[in-house]
């Protein structure tokens, strides 16, 4: 959930200072992560949407994705260079 007062901004953020931290109770969808893989190799030149991320609380100048994390896999298959994100900072 997102606070109502938090400060948000959207950023380009290097696909290398991502990270997937946390439990979650699905499991990865191999049906999702192919077809976001499929879709940006047709639209190399857009974004398949959002990854919402806060600043790292553990290596400085990374990011950890609270949701994206298919999207996050996608794009390392697909040989992404960035992600274009929501970043909540503190």
């Amino acid at each position: 959930m997102i606070k109502p007062d938090a400060k948000l901004s959207i950023q380009r953020i290097p696909i290398a200072c991502l990270q997937v931290k946390g439990h979650y109770d699905e499991p990865i969808s191999l049906e999702r992560v192919t077809f976001y893989v499929k879709l940006y190799k047709d639209h190399p030149d857009m974004y398949a949407g959002l990854f919402y991320t806060v600043p790292s609380d553990t290596h400085q100048g990374m990011y950890c994705i609270l949701d994206g994390r298919h999207r996050y896999l996608s794009s390392i298959l697909a040989y992404r260079q960035d992600a274009l994100c929501v970043v909540e900072d503190a």
